[in-house]
């Protein structure tokens, strides 16, 4: 199979649109403001993700930065956790998210614009291991975790999965914990409801007292056990730098 991309020209910042599809890879790469490209543009994507599962039987996976309008918008009739219903208000259903919306499982990335302000979150279908790390304070909280939360509607659909999700924050300010918070409502449903099993760990710098107490804050609140692991800085540095 060729490889697929489109570029847009390059805006005032500097920065340009682009999606990438590699088999080789078995990655879709969407950056920046993917959604303003026009669905007779993308129809070779369309056309590309079709022959990549008519060909191959590994999941590909769907890298998104700073792109979260990218991603499908699932109608409230369609979702099962009542918990997301605010992150769909002000999406784009865009001709992208329209073929994104097609794909089955996928293994997700998910950069923001800023990583100092953005987290990382890392989701692998094939393996049942989340990883959500970095910083949380952007202005854009919903929008930055609505691609998860869409992924998950998808991840979720199938009952009695073994998940391992990990916390590895620096730091989240108040409007980001209420997305962390709806992060560990949702598995709490799927466990008590669909026969999940939740594997949850919380991840913090042994000096790091007040992230301890924000992650025995978020067990209180969601009802879901979660398991604390203190680790020294110089363990903290390698393995953080590992995800």
């Amino acid at each position: 199979m060729k490889d697929f991309l489109i570029r847009s020209e390059v805006n005032k910042a500097g920065k340009a649109a682009q999606v990438f599809a590699s088999a080789t890879t078995k990655r879709i790469e969407v950056t920046n403001w993917a959604n303003r490209f026009t669905a007779e543009e993308l129809k070779p994507l369309d056309d590309w993700i079709v022959e990549y599962y008519e060909n191959a039987d590994q999941l590909l996976t769907l890298v998104l930065e700073n792109a979260w309008s990218s991603f499908p918008y699932i109608p409230k009739e369609q979702m099962k956790f009542e918990q997301l219903y605010t992150y769909y208000d002000n999406t784009v259903y865009s001709p992208i998210a329209k073929i994104l919306n097609k794909l089955p499982i996928f293994n997700l990335k998910l950069k923001g614009m800023n990583p100092h302000t953005s987290p990382r979150i890392i989701a692998d279908a094939e393996f049942g291991v989340i990883q959500i790390a970095g910083n949380s304070f952007t202005s854009l909280h919903i929008e930055t975790y609505q691609p998860f939360f869409a992924w998950l509607e998808k991840f979720l659909s199938v009952p009695g999965k073994n998940i391992r999700v990990e916390f590895w924050m620096e730091y989240f300010n108040s409007s980001s914990s209420k997305s962390l918070l709806e992060v560990l409502d949702v598995f709490t449903v799927y466990k008590n409801s669909y026969n999940g099993n939740i594997n949850t760990y919380w991840y913090y710098q042994k000096h790091d007292s007040d992230m301890l107490e924000d992650g025995q804050e978020m067990q209180e609140d969601s009802g879901l056990k979660i398991k604390f692991i203190s680790l020294d800085q110089k363990k903290w540095k390698d393995m953080y730098g590992n995800i």
